[in-house]
C-alpha cells in the first residue's frame, strides 16, 4: 500500500513540475512571465537544500508534537503547505479573465507513447549492459 502510494504522489509531483511551466503563461502577462518563472527557480533552489538538511537534521527525532514513531515527518508538509498558500493568495494579482483551451489529445497520446522506449532504456539499459564500452585498440 505504501508503494502504491509513493506512486500515486509520484504522479502528482511530476504534474505539479509540468504544470508550474504551464500555469504562468495562463495567468501571468507576457511581460510579467520572467519574474514569476525566477520565483519558482528560486524556490525550487531553496528547496533542494533546505529539504534535505532540514530533514537530516530531525531525521534523529523519535516524536513531535505527539506522534511517536516515523510518522510525524508527514507533519512537516502542513504548516509549508499553509504558508505557501497564504503567500500566493496574498501576492498573486492576475486578471480573471477565462478563455477556451483544447488539449491536443491526439499529440499528446503520441508523446505518451513515444516516451516509453526512452523510459525503458533509462530503467533497464545498464542491467542490459548497454553502460559497458567496447575495448578500443591501442594507437
Amino acid at each position: 500500500m505504501l508503494a502504491v502510494f509513493r506512486a500515486f504522489q509520484g504522479i502528482g509531483a511530476g504534474g505539479i513540475f509540468a504544470l508550474t511551466s504551464a500555469v504562468p503563461g495562463d495567468i501571468v502577462p507576457p511581460r510579467e512571465r520572467a519574474k514569476y518563472g525566477g520565483y519558482f527557480v528560486a524556490t525550487y533552489a531553496v528547496a533542494s537544500v533546505v529539504g534535505p538538511v532540514t530533514g537530516g537534521a530531525l531525521a534523529e527525532q523519535r516524536a513531535l508534537l505527539g506522534v511517536d514513531g516515523w510518522r510525524w515527518i508527514f507533519l512537516i508538509n502542513l504548516p509549508i503547505g499553509l504558508a505557501a498558500c497564504a503567500v500566493v493568495t496574498r501576492v498573486l494579482r492576475v486578471s480573471r479573465r477565462r478563455r477556451q483551451r483544447r488539449v491536443d489529445l491526439p499529440r499528446t497520446v503520441t508523446l505518451m507513447i513515444a516516451m516509453i522506449p526512452l523510459l525503458t532504456v533509462a530503467q533497464f539499459g545498464q542491467a542490459w549492459g548497454w553502460a559497458s564500452c567496447p575495448q578500443w585498440p591501442a594507437t
